[in-house]
């Protein structure tokens, strides 16, 4: 979801992801991009926000998946 000024929220449920390094690109126009990595030795962060949550999956076998969001 974006603010009026542009700001994108979004919220990554890793529940079900691979341990490793991971990069999300949000692109309209600009295009952000945001890179995190899932290990098992990192602490974990409570859910923030009332964004849109979307499920990583954990059988991603592609580099790149594109996660679309449409709103009215």
């Amino acid at each position: 979801m974006t603010d009026p000024a542009g700001n994108v929220e979004l919220i990554l449920n890793t529940s079900q992801a691979a341990l490793g390094a991971y990069e999300v690109t949000v692109s309209v126009n600009p295009t952000a991009t945001v890179s995190f990595e899932l290990s098992e030795d990192a602490p974990l962060h409570v859910k923030e926000g009332d964004g849109p949550e979307i499920l990583v999956p954990g059988n991603l076998i592609i580099r790149k998946v594109y996660l679309p969001l449409i709103e009215r």
